[in-house]
């Protein structure tokens, strides 16, 4: 499997482990029997690669969007879910998020759950909420992204930079992906309820969330988690977090918002149609015109009012963006968009008493992963690299740090 055949390169680390541990768990089971893998989406991408780094090749796809049906995908074909009606030599494994409907479709068709299919579990929330329930003697809070939590799949060693954090003790680190400031301080506010000895809180900042739209869109609000967080915070009476709950099953409704925050990942494009994609995602997210009167804005003032009221101190830290490749597409325009972002948020941060760890521009382009997308990921040096980084600012305390300007 070569480099350039990956459509999908990124995992989260807990979900590669738990596919490996469903994989080894199921091996009996599918003996001798076609593997389907329903759902011809990121999951089921990943899934495959899991598959094929495991040396298991004889696998298919079925997915019930028939626009997809007869396309390539991970050397194989996407077929139509009606296929499975045609015998009982086959094991399933379901993935995708929103699973239950197609859970019904595979029962009507005779397959029983732990025998003839299973489910691939969003095993990054389950990760989120085993790790707020864990180290809350801890002096210092590490919240992030899925940057915090992403490998290659082709890596040989799949160590995250949230791992690397944890192992480096007195360390609690909750990431997710798609979270933004208004999650973010509501997760802060309920583990300082649980983390008595809380002294710091880092919040690993990728800026393409201080965009306009990037708090709007339904995929990034994780209900199930937030409400789940908040029952296990035992916080009964908690206005914040009740109004934020209403406010997340209204935008999880929002199927209208159009995100343009990934770029396409099918194979089928051009190596052009590509890299106009990836100009694209790398103009929305990085050089967009940072407005100072969004919920991001706000709620990040929320967060440094609250840390700054209890006495925790808080750094920012920029997490590093493709700036070769940026400049490649942009010149010097990027250099100066981008700065234009970072000098609000350093301006806004500052005021607000907090702190700043900027390593935007630490990494070269070759520590990326960054076949489909401007900044999808991160390569096990650079991961490397930031977690030093980071641990290097927590052993020298919250002075003020600009670094890569």
């Amino acid at each position: 499997m070569g480099k350039e055949d990956i459509v999908i390169e990124c995992i989260a680390e807990e979900s590669f482990n738990n596919f490996c541990e469903i994989v080894d768990a199921t091996s009996i089971l599918r003996q001798d029997k076609q593997i389907v893998i329903f759902g011809a989406g990121i999951m089921g991408m990943q899934f495959a690669y899991t598959l094929q780094q495991l040396g298991i090749n004889n696998f298919i796809f079925c997915d019930n969007d028939s626009q997809k049906w007869g396309v390539r995908l991970v050397g194989t074909t996407i077929n139509n879910p009606m296929l499975l009606q045609n015998g009982d030599n086959y094991f399933v494994y379901l993935a995708m998020e929103n699973y239950e409907e197609c859970a019904t479709q595979l029962e009507e068709m005779g397959f029983e759950m732990g025998i003839d299919w299973v489910n691939l579990t969003n095993c990054s929330e389950r990760k989120l909420l085993d790790s707020f329930e864990k180290n809350d003697d801890a002096h210092v809070l590490i919240l992030g992204d899925c940057t915090v939590s992403t490998v290659s799949v082709q890596e040989k060693y799949k160590v995250s930079i949230g791992e690397i954090l944890r192992k480096t003790g007195d360390t609690k680190v909750l990431a997710l992906n798609g979270l933004y400031m208004r999650s973010y301080y509501n997760i802060l506010r309920l583990c300082k309820n649980r983390m008595k000895y809380l002294q710091e809180v880092y919040v690993l900042l990728n800026v393409d969330i201080m965009g306009n739209r990037y708090f709007l869109y339904p995929k990034n609000q994780h209900g199930r988690v937030m409400k789940e967080l908040y029952k296990k915070s035992k916080k009964t009476d908690d206005k914040e977090m009740q109004d934020f709950l209403q406010v997340i099953e209204e935008r999880e409704k929002g199927t209208s918002i159009l995100d343009l925050s990934s770029p396409n990942r099918y194979k089928h494009l051009s190596e052009k149609e590509v890299e106009n994609q990836r100009r694209v995602h790398m103009k929305l997210n990085f050089l967009y015109h940072i407005s100072e009167n969004t919920e991001s804005m706000e709620y990040l003032h929320h967060i440094l009012d609250f840390c700054r009221n209890v006495g925790i101190k808080i750094t920012f830290v920029i997490m590093p963006i493709n700036y070769e490749r940026g400049e490649e597409y942009f010149g010097d325009e990027f250099r100066t968009r981008y700065g234009e972002i970072i000098t609000v948020l350093q301006r806004h941060i500052i005021n607000g008493k907090g702190s700043i760890l900027d390593l935007s521009y630490l990494l070269p382009q070759g520590d990326f992963i960054c076949l489909r997308s401007t900044n999808e990921g991160i390569l096990e040096h650079g991961r490397k690299l930031i977690a030093e980084k980071i641990v290097e600012r927590m052993k020298k305390g919250c002075q003020s740090e600009w670094s890569g300007h």
